[in-house]
């Protein structure tokens, strides 16, 4: 069994989630129903990675791609703290975003900004009562 699998109803603590092993080397646009490889399909892949590691961290890594849109980090990284229903206090323990080439930093930078956005939002919201 592979070391990403869940073993027994135990969670594996970490895991790394490279987004070309997923989509190849092309991404798509931000909504699946606009074509495949869409960020929102990076976004419940990520959700689902998140729920087998428990209280582990999930490293996604954005090498090995031809770029990545605006929207589809958008819908990708803030999309998905928009539909986080965890706790926030905690949403940055769970999950990294990185590369290991300086290629890919601006996304990095990019997809970060995104979801601190979101994530501000959200609290706000919550303060807001809504």
């Amino acid at each position: 069994m592979s070391a990403e699998k869940c073993v027994q109803n135990e969670h594996i603590e970490n895991q790394v989630f490279r987004v070309s092993d997923e989509f190849g080397q092309l991404t798509g646009p931000r909504l699946a129903r606009h074509g495949s490889c869409s960020g929102e399909a990076l976004r419940i892949k990520i959700a689902e990675k998140l729920k087998t590691i428990g209280s582990g961290k999930l490293t996604v890594i954005l090498d090995d791609v031809h770029g990545y849109g605006s929207s589809f980090l958008e819908e990708a990284f803030a999309g998905f703290v928009r539909h986080w229903d965890g706790d926030l206090d905690h949403f940055e323990d769970k999950i990294e975003i990185m590369s290991n080439s300086s290629l890919y930093r601006t996304y990095v930078s990019e997809a970060r900004l995104y979801m601190n956005s979101a994530l501000r939002w959200k609290r706000n919201q919550i303060k807001l009562g809504n």
